[in-house]
């Protein structure tokens, strides 16, 4: 049986670290039950800690019989839910099929006792730019929102409690990885401690089964339950040892064995210099290497003609010049991908069929030996996405890598920046489109109509995961797209506000984060000083304060106060500071409120008219604060008075 041309050790990209792999076969193979191993692997972008999970979960587990299961922190402040999702689908490979039935009949009757409880509740604050919160109503939805907090806190606890049982069905160990720990430890330290503490810890003593949990990322836990079973490695760049190492592996120097010629050791040494021990700089180096000739295989070839002074920049000498070499299609889809934030085949193709006039016979065309290939490179990730069933491995550039794409079509070719992301827009449009009509369809029984503003914002609050991740894909282009930015960013806004009156965190962060990506990747529409950033600030402090994050929401508030305030938004200004002041109202200062409440009437007073029925309704909740401040006065004199008489 001949050998397939595309098996390639997978190890080869794992950038010589055969020694941790070793370490985790040791760590399965000497668990026992009752008593938790936890390995935190530690390092920088790029130093493969996401590649070693995505091998450890397809080779390692496998072969030692251990089922595993994975929580990705990478893209999402992910909130107990889908962290209990995440746990349940890990344990459905180690318990029997009859006590997971059991398990999903108590986790389906806790949700929906939650959802009635919240159903039962009418909120009436809307946080939105073009309409103003009242006192009341603040004071209404803070207690709203401390109801929903403690019975969110009793949900927890029942579905801690619910998996806890299902682990003492266990009847084979599992394997637990978290990627990317440092975004929870640094986002969600409430969360963190109680993943850790009743959790982790619980179910290490309620499993009969050994359990061993595998951290990647940044940083390492720093709980003090679990300090004692901490093993800690770290990925580091390599030395010119290592860098000799992998070059071996990958058959570019001879082996350890044989002795090295003078120009041998210069390539290694120019590798080194190039690179700086960089695993993911290293490997993009050897995929550039492997594109020259033999005659161009030297270390003169690997020399740098400029100042690299960091990984990026790094990154974007090698990417150019990899770019030069690389045969199509692959050429192309390093040049269009990273406009992707995750792909799989068919996305890939339609970028590479686009403009493609004067492209060689048959380079438009992504079959699934060019797609294998290409998914070798060292710029390319396997990521979890999703939580519980719907869960899935996405394809992914590298960070690095992909921002210096971006960067390079933002300001070489907007205009084939432009071009792509219509195509996307187009691709995930008709996505949506799709599932919206399969979903109708179900429940018209095939009746066919077009669907109003109504319809479609009830199909919003319905929609699968898959769609809503299409919805949000479909966004994240749109929102690039001058033509569409106005109206892409309203349908976000209806979008955030259904997910947050609706109580649907994990779409809320989800919705919010797209925006905080697009800022990050430095969107001209989504500037620090733009109007939709503004507005985006007011749903955000929104959110944080439904989780009584009081701090935070108040100091996103004040950005967007300054936002505004520069743009010469009154209105927007005014309905920012009259929430800001109803947070400070909601939690006593009434003495920060009164100053900020006067301002914004006088403001409304100024830009609606002293009889608008919002200058009204500010006026009237001015006027119950300055009752509220003098009963308050009153009632501290009147304890003086009675002091004294005391004395």
């Amino acid at each position: 049986m001949l050998a397939d041309p595309l098996y390639h050790d997978p190890l080869d990209s794992f950038t010589d670290r055969e020694q941790l792999i070793q370490l985790v076969e040791h760590c399965l193979r000497a668990a026992q039950p009752g008593r938790l191993r936890l390995l935190a692997v530690t390092g920088n972008s790029g130093t493969g800690k996401t590649f070693l999970i995505s091998y450890l979960t397809t080779h390692v587990c496998p072969a030692l019989y251990w089922p595993s299961g994975q929580l990705s922190f990478a893209q999402s402040r992910l909130d107990f839910r889908a962290i209990v999702a995440g746990l349940e689908a890990a344990l459905k490979g180690c318990v029997p099929r009859a006590s997971l039935n059991q398990y999903r009949a108590k986790r389906d009757d806790y949700h929906r006792r939650f959802d009635d409880y919240r159903a039962a509740i009418t909120v009436t604050q809307r946080v939105e730019a073009s309409a103003q919160s009242s006192v009341s109503n603040v004071t209404q939805t803070t207690q709203i929102n401390i109801q929903l907090h403690e019975r969110e806190l009793q949900l927890r606890s029942e579905l801690t409690r619910a998996l806890l049982e299902l682990a003492e069905e266990s009847t084979q160990p599992l394997c637990l990885f978290i990627d990317s720990y440092e975004r929870l430890a640094e986002t969600a330290p409430e969360l963190d401690a109680w993943l850790w503490e009743e959790v982790v810890v619980a179910l290490t003593q309620a499993a009969p089964q050994p359990l061993v949990v595998v951290t990647c990322g940044w940083e390492r836990p720093g709980n003090a339950a679990i300090t004692p079973f901490i093993q800690a490695e770290a990925l580091t760049d390599f030395n010119e040892v290592q860098v000799r190492s992998y070059l071996e592996k990958h058959t570019i120097i001879p082996s350890a064995e044989q002795l090295l010629t003078t120009e041998q050791q210069e390539l290694v040494a120019s590798f080194h210099e190039l690179t700086k021990g960089h695993p993911l700089v290293l490997g993009l180096a050897v995929a550039y290497f492997n594109q020259l000739s033999s005659q161009e295989r030297t270390a003169e070839a690997l020399r740098a003609k400029r100042p690299l002074l960091d990984e990026q920049a790094r990154v974007a000498f090698l990417d150019e010049r990899l770019l030069s070499q690389l045969p199509e299609p692959h050429r192309t889809l390093l040049e269009r991908g990273p406009i992707l934030r995750a792909f799989d085949r068919q996305m890939l193709q339609v970028l590479l069929t686009l403009d493609s006039e004067g492209a060689t016979a048959g380079s438009s065309v992504l079959d699934e030996r060019s797609y294998a290939r290409f998914l070798r490179y060292p710029f390319l990730n396997q990521e979890q996405q999703g939580s519980g069933n719907a869960s899935q491995v996405a394809s992914t550039f590298h960070s690095l890598v992909r921002r210096v794409r971006l960067e390079a079509l933002r300001h070489l070719y907007p205009d084939t920046k432009a071009q792509l992301h219509r195509a996307m827009v187009d691709y995930y449009r008709q996505r949506v489109e799709e599932e919206r009509e399969q979903e109708a369809a179900h429940r018209e029984q095939g009746e066919e109509h077009e669907a109003s503003r109504e319809e479609q914002s009830e199909w919003l609050e319905e929609m699968s995961e898959p769609a809503f991740r299409a919805h949000v894909e479909y966004l994240y282009h749109a929102l690039q797209l001058r033509a569409q930015q106005d109206e892409a960013f309203v349908t976000w806004q209806v979008a955030i506000r259904q997910a947050i009156d609706g109580w649907r965190r994990q779409q809320a962060e989800t919705l919010l984060e797209v925006i905080e990506q697009l800022v990050e990747e430095g969107e001209p529409f989504l500037s620090p000083g733009s109007e939709p950033y503004g507005h985006y600030l007011l749903w955000s402090a929104r959110f944080l304060e439904q989780d009584l994050h009081w701090q935070e929401a108040q100091t996103v508030l004040n950005k967007a106060a300054q936002v505004f305030e520069r743009m010469g938004n009154q209105g927007d200004y005014a309905t920012t500071i009259n929430n800001l002041a109803g947070l400070y109202y909601a939690q006593g200062n009434y003495a920060q409120a009164e100053p900020l409440m006067k301002r914004a009437l006088a403001i409304y007073e100024q830009v609606l008219g002293p009889r608008h029925p919002d200058t009204a309704t500010i006026r009237a909740n001015y006027t119950f604060l300055l009752e509220e401040m003098t009963e308050r006065k009153t009632e501290g004199a009147g304890s003086q008075d009675e002091g004294s008489q005391l004395q």
